[in-house]
């Protein structure tokens, strides 16, 4: 187990879902309540019409919410249970020379950092996807069932500078004592062929991630007092901090 954990994985999209729930189920229900009422009440002939024109656009309405909003929260619960699979993973794998952080937002990143693992050997700066299909990462270029998705890269590389930003400004040690390594994990994916580093960022499925991990923890280049320095100054920063966990996308 490692030392210390912070933060719920999944939970900074969990928080994205009951928003985009709340903006649309809200105004939904109103409308629907309003066309009961003027279904059974009904209280002047004049308003005939105006209930046929609630009832479609309720229909449409809906439909509009099954093809938008009923995507987006199976795309996200599918982005959950893979960081609930990578969290597992490494709470089970590493020992406590290790800190690991969860759904970590940084200032002017715009996002979240999936995970961040806090080791001996540097900061690696995890990004999870839940990507069915066949990813081949060559030195420069990323490919997904054959399609190029650099932008998963590129993503990996900002947030890694957010990272030495924050640690430049939070802590007093020179930002070249913390060694930071970006790292794509694909939960799903049928095969992940890698050869190496991708444009600086490693890309690896669960199993790869813990056998780079096992890879550098013979390398000591932060002490025990810099990595908990790290976490403590990360810790306030997860998406969960001081907040309980909501389900919503169980089953």
């Amino acid at each position: 187990m490692p030392r210390e954990e912070a933060g719920f994985a999944g939970y900074y999209l969990q928080k994205r879902v009951v928003g985009i729930l709340a903006r649309w189920l809200g105004p939904y229900f109103v409308f629907c309540v309003l066309a009961i009422l003027l279904a059974v009440y009904r209280p002047h002939p004049a308003v005939t019409w105006p209930i046929i024109a609630f009832f479609f656009i309720g229909f449409g309405l809906r439909k509009r919410f099954e093809n938008t909003v009923g995507s987006r929260v199976y795309s996200w619960r599918t982005g959950r249970d893979s960081e609930w699979e990578v969290s597992e993973a490494l709470a089970a794998h590493l020992g406590d020379d290790f800190y690991v952080l969860n759904d970590v937002e940084l200032p002017g990143l715009g996002g979240n950092i999936d995970h961040l693992v806090v080791g001996p050997s540097g900061i690696h700066v995890i990004e999870t996807k839940g990507i069915v299909g066949r990813v081949d990462a060559t030195t420069d270029r990323l490919l997904i069932n054959g399609y190029p998705q650099d932008v998963y890269l590129r993503k990996s590389k900002a947030q890694r500078s957010a990272l030495r930003r924050f640690i430049k400004d939070a802590l007093p040690s020179d930002p070249r004592t913390y060694p930071i390594f970006p790292v794509l994990v694909f939960t799903r994916a049928s095969e992940v062929r890698s050869r190496g580093t991708t444009d600086g960022v490693c890309v690896e499925d669960i199993d790869g991630l813990l056998r780079l991990l096992d890879k550098y923890s013979g390398s000591r280049r932060i002490d025990e007092l810099h990595r908990a320095q790290v976490f403590h100054a990360l810790a306030p920063h997860v998406a969960s901090a001081g907040k309980r966990l909501i389900q919503v996308l169980s089953g």
